[in-house]
């Protein structure tokens, strides 16, 4: 997670109250943490020429659709699918 000094903390660090940055930069402010019980997931490795991320398949990620940007779950996504990234 980034953190509005623009540095990284782990997510086990979080607590509420936090203010972080969103996908589009502006802060949001963290108002509660659930910590679910592991259990076994499908992962979705996601690979391109200079980066790699493994996620759960339901996870929610960006992507660029017909001019708009909007989330669906990684196990949705396909090869060549525009995903959007902040650098």
């Amino acid at each position: 997670m980034k953190l509005l000094e623009d540095r990284f903390i782990c997510v086990e660090k979080l607590t509420p109250e936090s203010l972080i940055c969103s996908s589009s930069g502006l802060p949001v402010r963290v108002v509660c943490i659930k910590v679910y019980p592991e259990q076994e997931q499908e992962l979705v490795h996601l690979q391109t020429s200079t980066a790699s991320l493994t996620v759960t398949a339901s996870h929610r990620v960006m992507v660029q659709r017909g001019g708009l940007a909007q989330t669906m779950p990684a196990e949705a996504l396909r090869q060549g699918d525009d995903v959007i990234v902040k650098a």
